[in-house]
Formats: C-alpha cells, structure tokens, sequence
C-alpha cells in the first residue's frame, strides 16, 4: 500500500519545552489513523506540523513521498490544497452564514461561482444530516453538535485527500459524539480518503480507526491495529483506556 503520509524523527520544541522529540509515523493511502494520549502530549503540535503550520526544529514530512518541511510557501500550496480540517472547536466563521462557510474553500482556493458554491454547500450540509433551511443562519445560532458538522461539511466540500480531524467529539454528549464518529467513517469512506484524528476519547478512537498510535511525553509509545488495541496488554494503553491513576501515564 502506497504512504500518503511519511514522518520521520521529528522534533520541536517552544524554548525550554520539548514538545516533540523523535516522533516517527506512516500512514497509508485511504488509511484512518487515529492519534490518542492525554492532554498536553503534543497531539496538536503533531498535527500543526503536518499542516505546514509550524515547522519542526528537527525531523522530516513527506506527503505522497514528497519532502515538505523545506518547500517554500508557494511550492507547499498544491499540499494544502488537498486537505480538509476539522478544528477542535469548529472554528467556523462568525461573520459568515452557514452555507458561506461551507463554501468558503470552494470560492476562495477553487474560485467556483457564488450559486454554484451555494447547491454545493446545501448539498454537504445534507450529507452531513443538517437541512439546507438552516443555510441562511450564523454560527451563533447553532447547538455544538450543528457547528461541529457543519464544520464537517466544510472539511470535506473540497474533496480533500487527506482529512485531519482535532478532538472531533469534545464537548459533545454521548448520542451525539457518536453521531459525529459515524459521520465521519462514511465521509472519509464515500471520500477514499487518508484521514489523520487526534483524540483522548478511547470511544471515539475505535470507532474511527483504521490503526491507532499513542504519543505520550513527545514519543510514539504504542502504535498498532484497531484490534490490537483492543486486545492489547500494554500498560500505557491500559491505563489510557481504563483511566487509572497508576501506571506509567503521569509517573
């Protein structure tokens, strides 16, 4: 199988804070992995990385067997033009109504027309559950469950290559966060997309993955196949998957 996604010995730092530090993954064309560990593991800082958001002190990205953290602004365009985010918080435009963010990418990097971007947008909105009545209002009027799959819409409107989904279900209630989880594995499935989550609900993780990878204090410390996890004795995912304050997590 082809790698869509290729890290090797990456690290980074904010001054004194090691953050990342010899962190190396592969993930596989049209693959769903899923990044789990508690708060504060470098998840987001992983992710940001792959995005081009911020670049490592140390280490190697490659996408589509493509080396990306020395490319120039311009050169790295056609990499982002293949990916579609899902932000933690849904990060969705107050100024704009629901249908303008969905469409955002599609006028703004692929300059489709404004009514054609409109149909388009009614139609992700669809695809994701939401009725196309709600296209005229604004994130504020909006339950967290709406702005997180209109947020989805959005991601995948482009039709990415790659999707990245940031703690797709926090903040969200049980019948809902495995709304989302479901959404998400038809999405990524109906797209043939590679798809990148990070997470700490264990739930979330299962239902989603392909394969699973744990980072803890900067290091892949476990990464392996969704039964795996499942039947794996590993203390570190033990621990996560359990929540017990004694084992290697936190000592």
């Amino acid at each position: 199988m082809k790698s869509k996604i290729k890290i090797k010995n990456l690290h980074k730092a904010f001054g004194s804070k090691k953050v990342l530090y010899g962190v190396s993954l592969e993930v596989q064309q049209a693959e769903s992995l899923v990044i789990i560990g508690p708060s504060g593991t470098g998840k987001s800082v992983l992710i940001k990385n792959i995005l081009g958001l911020i670049a490592p002190d140390k280490g190697e990205i490659y996408i589509d067997g493509i080396e990306t953290t020395h490319l120039s602004e311009r050169k790295r365009e056609p990499f982002y033009k293949q990916m579609g985010m899902l932000f933690q918080g849904g990060a969705l435009f107050d100024s704009l109504s629901v249908w303008e963010n969905v469409a955002f990418g599609l006028m703004e990097a692929q300059h489709m027309p404004i009514d054609q971007a409109r149909k388009e947008a009614e139609k992700y909105l669809e695809s994701v559950g939401l009725s196309k009545s709600i296209a005229e209002q604004y994130p504020a009027d909006l339950s967290g469950g709406m702005k997180k799959r209109v947020s989805l819409a959005r991601a995948i409107a482009i039709k990415p290559e790659i999707l990245f989904f940031d703690e797709p279900t926090t903040g969200l209630d049980p019948v809902m966060a495995e709304t989302i989880n479901q959404l998400i594995v038809k999405s990524v499935k109906k797209l043939g997309a590679t798809a990148v989550t990070i997470t700490h609900d264990i739930k979330s993780a299962t239902t989603i993955a392909d394969r699973i990878a744990m980072l803890y204090d900067g290091r892949i410390v476990w990464e392996g196949t969704k039964d795996e996890f499942l039947k794996t004795k590993d203390p570190y995912i033990v621990q996560m998957k359990t929540g017990a304050t004694k084992g290697p997590i936190g000592n």
